[in-house]
């Protein structure tokens, strides 16, 4: 019973504890879910006051889950987007930014990943479509959702802008001012020059800006005063010369006068100085008072008499001679006097006359009068009058420069009757010489010719003393005119342009030898168009007093025979030089062809030795190899020579990708200079945007691998580098070797056709000598130009240009029909041979064999098609272009209905222009070329199927 009791007791209070507990827990979970409220109403309150937070926030707020999608924004974002907040929340974050923003810097959200907060520029375009520019600074946050703020910095980047154009103006204004300026500090420190006054200084803007100070440039007579203004200004400005004259010293030591128009800054110490050179014209003025003075003394000596009047006549100044001439003592007793009363009264109307017609510019007054002295008697006077003008050109007087003409006036009655008989005998003379077809001349000597100086100083006298002074019609339409006075009065060196012609002098010579004689001399002369003429010559010298005082001449225009002459001397040399350098190319080529065939065939009879060694045979078919590309290479130049020649050649436009075409010329490439031990790398690239022009890209492929080959060829250590730069209107493509370099005497023959086979140069290798003739010939169909700079032991550098005709971006360029196959197994290809030739399809099967291919075989293109039909998942179809039946064109289309997805590679011996691209447009995805190279095939396998 006692137990019982207890055990009902305990049962009791472990009751009271159970319902204690209880209760705590009531208070406790009472307690909890008060908390809990609390908490998620101050999580409401935090959420409401971090949206308020936002919307207060001066940028826009965007907030993007994985996939760029907006999930929050705030109100700046829709004012910067123009977009409603229930709008962003449909859109992905990218729709907002343009296309080219996006192009150009793609979103980085393998950065954001890393943790990194990235600030950005980019283009956006609002709803309204206008474009602004943001900055935009993103990050992911620790809930796998993204955040970015932007803020609009248009305004900002039009302000920098406005700035640098702002800058860019005023810094242009003081480059061309046309006059040198500079900008000096308090310290006299010159701190700012223009070009025009480095050109003055003659020392760099380098070592003056900010080094050297004004007294530098200042003589030691003119510094003080040149310093106290400095000082002056800057305590007052207005109180200091604006301008003043001063000596400034070049660095040379050469002394210039300069006038220098200078101020200060406005709210600094420092001051502008423009400078004007003047040096000219203080020469100018001290020339003037040498001249007035040189002027006074000829006026004085003259044999003349000067008389200097108003416009009206009366009289300002006269000479002595001029007193003496009137009959007058004194020139006091002649001034203030009108001209006229020293004209006889018959002459007045006549001198008025002409004055009038001086002063309204019709002529001058030059004309003769009778004169009256003070003691009535009469002289007949030549008479010279001028107006004499200001510098505005107004006149202000008139010069007079009198001679006493009365003896000659005399003589002139007793010459007239004398005239009157020469005249009727000249006109007998004139009718004879205008008659005549050959051109007719007589040169006389301006100074007595001394037969006894030595031959080189008689041809020069003749030259620079025979002056023409008369000619028939028919000489001057030998020169091209009918004006005399084209002919008349110019001298021998003037129709022999110069004295250093060799023809030319060379005939006077023999002139001169033959006693002043020649016959049929053959001289080359300019008309007065610029046109060379050959003159036939027969000259005779006249003698007076034992003196040539005259030379007699006619002259016929034998242009046209001379030029024919010339042309059948330059055709018989042309053919002689083009027969010499064939001869040599024949020769050439028949050891260029039969070296290779004799590696070939030679080599082929000893693999067929029983005892060979496998290293041997391979030794043998390298060789075989090696001769076989030889001789291909000597057949694709004669090909490509032939059609440039004959005009066959012609340009296939297309796009083109320059980077593509200079990658895939040093994967080509890069595994033969590495066998020679030399680097091949490309040194520069076009960016993208730029790359894909249009062009011819089998001749771009051409040029580059001649170049290429070339710099292998010629390079026995070292490296070679190649690439391509934007030069604005044209890309320039270079290639840059080490090796033996070009010979300096060997430099103009570079681009000439067979020259290597005309040169016995040891270090031009094996070839033809066409491939940088037939690239020089691509190069200019191209309408680009090619050169090169080299030295010998040193390396050659080669350049050309085509012209940049852009096509496209990179953005949208024409993609290939199949880039590469990421996931595809190069050993379980299935491969189609399309192959009409037994031999062709066992090579193409052998050069498949290292990828373990599985290789179906078509012998004509209906085949083919059916095969693909059949099999759709065929990866490769190697096509031949010339096939029975249905060509490889053909079947290529035929294919492309059906299955886009195969890779099909166009394989031909035509290697025809042309070929390539209509291999493309039928479907093709690139393009061989028979025999086919193992090497360039690989290139194209590895491109379409490799890994990633």
């Amino acid at each position: 019973m006692i137990t019982e009791e207890r055990s009902k007791d305990d049962l009791l209070r472990e009751l009271e504890q159970l319902r204690h507990d209880l209760d705590s827990l009531g208070r406790l979970y009472s307690k909890t879910t008060e908390s809990y409220k609390i908490t998620e109403n101050a999580l409401l309150d935090s959420q409401e006051n971090y949206k308020l937070l936002l919307d207060l926030a001066p940028d826009a707020f965007f907030q993007g889950d994985e996939k760029g999608s907006v999930i929050m924004a705030n109100k700046n974002a829709s004012i910067l987007t123009g977009y409603t907040n229930k709008e962003l929340m449909t859109m992905n974050l990218r729709s907002l930014f343009s296309e080219s923003s996006i192009s150009n810097r793609p979103l980085r959200y393998d950065l954001l990943e890393q943790g990194l907060i990235l600030t950005t520029e980019r283009e956006i375009v609002r709803k309204d479509g206008v474009r602004i520019i943001v900055e935009m600074t993103s990050r992911k946050m620790p809930n796998n959702t993204y955040q970015s703020f932007m803020r609009d910095i248009s305004e900002k980047r039009r302000a920098e802008q406005a700035l640098r154009d702002s800058e860019f103006f005023y810094r242009t204004i003081f480059e061309n001012t046309g006059t040198a300026l500079m900008m000096i500090e308090e310290d006299t420190t010159i701190s700012l020059v223009n070009s025009e006054f480095v050109t003055l200084s003659g020392y760099s803007r380098e070592e003056i800006e900010g080094i050297l100070k004004w007294p530098t440039f200042v003589t030691n007579d003119d510094l003080d005063r040149m310093m106290a203004y400095h000082k002056q200004r800057r305590k007052n400005n207005s109180s200091a010369p604006a301008s003043y004259e001063f000596r400034f010293k070049r660095r040379n030591g050469e002394i210039r006068n300069i006038i220098i128009f200078i101020a200060i800054i406005p709210e600094t110490k420092r001051s502008i100085g423009s400078l004007i050179d003047i040096t000219d014209r203080v020469k100018i003025e001290e020339d003037l008072c040498q001249s007035e003075e040189k002027f006074r003394a000829i006026v004085e000596t003259s044999p003349d008499a000067i008389v200097i009047s108003t416009l009206t006549g009366d009289v300002l100044f006269l000479t002595d001679k001029t007193a003496s001439l009137w009959g007058y003592d004194s020139i006091g007793d002649i001034t203030g006097r009108n001209i006229l009363e020293f004209v006889h009264p018959t002459y007045h109307k006549k001198a008025d006359f002409l004055i009038n017609e001086m002063l309204n510019g019709n002529l001058t007054g030059a004309a003769e009068y009778l004169m009256v002295r003070k003691d009535g008697s009469h002289f007949y006077c030549d008479s010279n009058a001028n107006i004499i003008r200001d510098t505005k050109n107004q006149p202000t007087g008139i010069l007079f420069i009198n001679r006493d003409i009365t003896q000659r006036k005399l003589e002139e009655k007793e010459l007239i009757r004398a005239k009157e008989a020469a005249e009727e005998s000249e006109e007998r003379y004139r009718l004879f010489i205008e008659q005549t077809t050959d051109g007719v001349f007589r040169m006389e000597f301006d100074e007595p010719f001394d037969i006894n100086l030595p031959l080189e100083e008689m041809v020069d006298f003749i030259y620079d003393h025979a002056i023409v002074v008369e000619c028939n019609m028919a000489l001057l339409k030998m020169y091209g005119t009918d004006d005399r006075r084209d002919i008349i009065g110019k001298r021998q060196i003037d129709f022999h342009g110069g004295r250093d012609n060799p023809v030319n002098r060379e005939s006077i010579r023999r002139f001169i030898k033959n006693d002043f004689r020649i016959q049929q001399e053959e001289t080359e002369e300019l008309d007065k168009q610029g046109n060379l003429h050959y003159f036939a010559n027969t000259s005779v010298g006249i003698f007076k007093n034992g003196n040539l005082v005259r030379i007699w001449g006619t002259q016929s225009d034998v242009t046209e025979k001379k030029k024919y002459e010339i042309e059948l001397i330059k055709a018989k040399e042309k053919a002689e030089e083009s027969d010499r350098l064939k001869s040599a190319f024949l020769a050439n080529m028949s050891h260029e062809i039969r070296t290779p065939m004799n590696g070939i065939l030679g080599f082929a009879d000893l693999l067929k030795e029983p005892q060979l060694t496998g290293e041997q045979q391979q030794e043998y078919i390298n060789i075989i190899e090696k001769s076989g590309v030889r001789m291909l290479n000597i057949i694709n130049d004669i090909i490509d020579i032939s059609k440039i020649e004959s005009g066959a050649m012609k340009i296939l436009y297309s796009e083109t990708n320059i980077n593509e075409q200079i990658e895939y010329i040093h994967t080509f490439f890069n595994p033969e200079a590495e066998r020679k031990g030399l680097s091949l790398y490309i040194k520069s690239l076009l960016p993208a945007d730029e790359a894909i022009v249009k062009t011819d890209r089998e001749k771009i492929y051409a040029i580059l691998t001649n170049l290429i080959k070339n710099a292998i060829k010629f390079t026995d250590s070292g490296s070679i580098e190649f690439g391509c730069v934007n030069k604005g209107d044209n890309l320039e493509f270079f290639v840059k070797d080490t090796g033996i370099g070009i010979p300096e005497d060997r430099h103009n023959a570079v681009f000439e056709r067979f020259i290597q086979a005309d040169i016995s140069d040891k270090r031009a290798l094996q070839g033809a000598g066409l491939g940088l003739a037939i690239t020089k010939a691509f190069v200019e169909m191209l309408g680009g130009e090619i050169w090169f700079r080299s030295k010998e032991n040193e390396g050659t550098h080669f350049f050309f240009t085509i012209p940049h005709l852009i096509q496209g971006s990179a953005g949208n360029a024409k993609k290939t029909r199949k880039e590469a196959n990421s996931v595809k197994d190069l050993n379980n290809l299935k491969v189609l041979i399309v192959e009409d030739d037994s031999t062709s399809d066992k090579h193409i099967t052998l050069l498949l064999n290292k990828y373990n291919c599985k290789v179906f075989h078509a012998a004509d293109g209906i085949e083919a098609v059916e095969f693909c039909r059949k099999t759709p998942d065929i990866d490769l179809i190697l096509m031949d272009i010339r096939l029975p039946g249905m060509n490889g064109y053909e079947a290529a289309m035929e294919i492309r209905k059906f299955n886009e997805n195969v890779v099909i590679i166009a394989q031909t011996a035509h290697a025809l222009a042309g070929d390539k691209e209509r291999a493309l447009e039928s479907g093709c995805n690139n393009y061989l070329t028979k025999p086919i190279n193992k090497a360039l095939l690989n290139v194209f396998i590895e491109k379409y199927f490799s890994r990633q």
